[in-house]
């Protein structure tokens, strides 16, 4: 069985999935939090969900297929990712920190 990636989904999907495994809508959303807010890279991450709900869900989802290749950390903070994606394709993005702004400006190729 191929496993589903959770964040290609939209907040209604998420939650008809969650239902269909007999879970709350709660239960979306907090699966959704952990990946779009606190951004969760596994689900032993999750500890706001029981280990047997993680472990049901380590099965049958992934969180994203895109994998980090490689990631470089310059002495400014800036970050520097390659990115394998699903079809074995490589993108580069770059996370950029400035001094004069509180966010991140990211660069993707």
């Amino acid at each position: 069985m191929e496993k589903i990636v959770l964040s290609c989904l939209s907040t209604e999907k998420l939650t008809q999935i969650c239902e269909s495994m007999g879970l709350s809508k709660f239960r979306a959303k907090q699966i959704h939090n952990q990946i779009y807010l606190k951004f969760a890279s596994s689900f032993d991450e999750m500890t706001d969900l029981s280990k047997k709900l993680r472990e049901e869900l380590t099965q049958k989802f992934l969180i994203t297929d895109v994998e980090i290749f490689q990631k470089q950390v310059s002495k400014d903070g800036t970050i520097k990712y390659l990115l394998r994606l699903p079809d074995g394709e490589l993108v580069e993005t770059v996370l950029m920190r400035f001094d004069n702004r509180s966010n991140l400006t990211a660069c993707v190729s």
